[in-house]
């Protein structure tokens, strides 16, 4: 789940994948949300301008939005109950 301030941030995922994209993200100075995506897919995300332009630990995927690109986990991540 969200923080109360609407960020999404490691604390906010269960799944040990999530919580590696989104601190790789935070290493890149990336503002991560959480993303509803294709097929049903949901977890965090980053807006980046070209795909390459982000790396992380975890297999990712990407769609393009016409002016940038969102990239995200390949395994999906719902948020978690609660945050820490």
């Amino acid at each position: 789940m969200p923080h109360e301030d609407g960020t999404v941030t490691a604390a906010s995922y269960d799944n040990e994948a999530a919580k590696q994209f989104c601190d790789d993200a935070e290493a890149y100075g990336l503002e991560i949300e959480h993303y509803h995506g294709r097929f049903n897919w949901e977890g965090p995300a980053v807006r980046v301008d070209g795909f390459g332009s982000f790396k992380s630990a975890v297999p990712m995927q990407h769609d393009n939005m016409g002016l940038g690109y969102i990239v995200y986990p390949v395994e999906p991540a719902p948020l978690a109950e609660t945050v820490e």
